[in-house]
């Protein structure tokens, strides 16, 4: 498979805040009408509006936005339209990454899914955590993974996902949490709470895996018409002839909560640019790959000012790795 010069990274829970995406919102055609769209579906299925959650005036980026029912459809909506305004602009992936639940928007735009699946099914698993799961959370935790092996951490939780050498994610009952964090703290190592209600990739989410599957079982799903890496499974699907994992078996979609998420599917080259976790919520971003020319920065500006992108910060270049609603 050759190189791929223009990737979509779809991230999951954790990385929500209030009023993501307003500025496109509210200045972008193409992902206003996704956004809008999206929202109808989604208003038949809650019975309230998630756009109008997500954008209230009265909440600030900084206020707790973890009611999982909401967050889970948010971070999928805002995805797809992103992912959608990019295209639209020209800006078309040649391989998609999906982690945990950002599979979902991955898989949508790699055709497994039709959109509107896609949302019943985020809608569905959120709607089955809530339903079956004993509330906890996830702590981003910057030092070396060997340090999960010390009891005050592996004896109270589970290690969720390793994203790289100086970073892993512990997920944990509500109730161990603190006693996590303080831990920490005495020990003088960073670290921060996620915004989640539960805490995914762990055995504390299995009770919500069998009433998912069974949902997933009736849902169509096709084979990527584009390579499409998930996380969960560290492997790229298309080479697997789109017969393996998420992007065909129903128990794929509970093992992407379920299951400890790696980034060791991804390139080695690409180790710079692998996701540091959500740390702090942030606007997407693109990394550059290499160092564009003059003539590639012309162009760059050219299709900048077309896509009407507002201060998201999202960077055009001759290479380039798009993080869609990177934490």
């Amino acid at each position: 498979m050759p190189a791929p010069t223009t990737v979509f990274m779809f991230s999951g829970q954790g990385s929500q805040y209030f009023q993501m995406g307003r500025g496109l919102f509210e200045g972008h055609d193409t992902f206003r009408r996704w956004m809008l769209r999206l929202d109808g579906i989604a208003r038949g299925t809650l019975g309230r509006s998630v756009v109008e959650t997500l954008y209230a005036d009265t909440r600030g980026k900084a206020d707790p936005f973890d009611r999982t029912l909401l967050t889970h459809p948010a971070i999928f909506m805002v995805e797809y339209a992103l992912a959608q305004s990019l295209i639209q602009a020209g800006v078309v992936p040649d391989m998609v990454v999906g982690a945990s639940m950002g599979s979902f928007a991955a898989a949508t735009v790699a055709d497994v899914l039709d959109v509107e699946e896609a949302l019943a099914a985020v809608i569905r698993q959120a709607a089955a955590f809530e339903e079956a799961c004993e509330r906890g959370g996830m702590t981003a935790v910057l030092a070396a993974p060997e340090l999960f092996g010390e009891p005050f951490l592996g004896g109270r939780g589970e290690l969720a996902g390793v994203n790289f050498s100086s970073h892993f994610v512990v997920s944990a009952k509500e109730t161990e949490l603190d006693a996590i964090e303080s831990s920490l703290r005495r020990r003088d190592v960073g670290h921060q709470r996620l915004a989640v209600s539960f805490p995914f990739h762990s055995r504390w989410i299995d009770g919500a895996e069998s009433a998912f599957a069974a949902f997933m079982a009736g849902v169509p799903r096709r084979a990527p018409r584009l390579p499409f890496v998930c996380c969960e499974q560290a492997a790229t699907l298309a080479s697997c002839g789109g017969q393996c994992g998420s992007a065909r078996r129903s128990t794929g979609w509970s093992r992407d909560a379920r299951a400890a998420m790696s980034t060791s599917a991804l390139p080695a080259r690409w180790r710079p640019l692998r996701s540091t976790g959500c740390t702090r919520p942030a606007p997407p971003a693109c990394t550059r790959r290499s160092r564009p020319t003059a003539r590639t920065r012309r162009a760059s500006r050219r299709r900048w000012r077309r896509s009407g992108t507002d201060a998201t910060k999202t960077r055009i270049t001759s290479k380039r790795l798009v993080s869609i609603h990177e934490c």
